[in-house]
């Protein structure tokens, strides 16, 4: 299987460096937390809905990232966003945050499927792992 990749651009802006001029780190965690969101959103999956019929959520457990170049004031980048794996109560993004062939950081994001009422782990709205599946490797759920 061809592995599939969702391509996301981010412009860099005043409000996203430090006093340095460089991108601060918390904000790589924003462009990838949209990137992620709008992933969702082109597969038919519009979390804020779903939350509101009651569905679980999907929710980050826990990030690893790692910063390789410093990103700055008018660069554009992409956030560049992958399926590790796929399992039925959680999913793991690998992306990438590049300015044209360049990284700038990386990040292993495990996301947890929540139900919201409860505040417990628990299976993937079957949508979600649908939709998931088509990006997914071979080897998921």
């Amino acid at each position: 299987m061809t592995e599939k990749i969702f391509s996301f651009p981010v412009r860099i802006y005043w409000e996203d460096t430090d006093a340095g001029g460089i991108v601060y780190h918390a904000n790589y965690l924003r462009y990838m937390e949209r990137a992620r969101t709008e992933f969702l959103r082109t597969l038919g999956l519009e979390q804020r809905k779903m939350h509101l019929e009651g569905a679980p959520v999907i929710v980050v457990s826990t990030i690893e990232m790692k910063f390789v170049r410093p990103a700055v004031l008018d660069d554009a980048l992409t956030v560049k966003t992958r399926i590790k794996l796929l399992r039925r109560a959680s999913v793991i993004f690998e992306q990438t945050i590049v300015r044209g062939e360049e990284t700038i950081c990386t990040a292993q994001v495990r996301c947890a499927s929540v139900d919201m009422k409860l505040g417990v782990p628990t299976q993937a709205d079957p949508r979600i792992l649908a939709a998931l599946k088509s990006y997914a490797p071979d080897d998921s759920i």
